[in-house]
């Protein structure tokens, strides 16, 4: 990673990721990380939740579509 500190006085733009994921060659586990979600109102966004599910799903090696579903249930879509 990159541990520089922001600088107030910088105005340069910096490309940052927020959905990660890694896999280690020397183990089975995986790691599925997304910024996103500090925010109750983050999770009313079925895009959203979609990525965070088959993120969630990626990550304990299962079929990436099993919690689609959800991904809308309770969701109150606007026209």
């Amino acid at each position: 990673g990159d541990d520089r500190r922001q600088n107030p006085g910088d105005n340069t733009v910096q490309t940052v990721p927020v959905f990660w994921t890694f896999e280690p060659t020397d183990s089975k586990g995986r790691v599925f990380v997304s910024i996103f979600g500090h925010y109750m109102w983050t999770f009313d966004d079925p895009y959203f939740r979609l990525l965070l599910l088959r993120g969630i799903a990626w990550a304990g090696r299962d079929y990436p579509y099993r919690f689609d579903a959800l991904a809308v249930d309770g969701v109150k879509l606007e026209e």
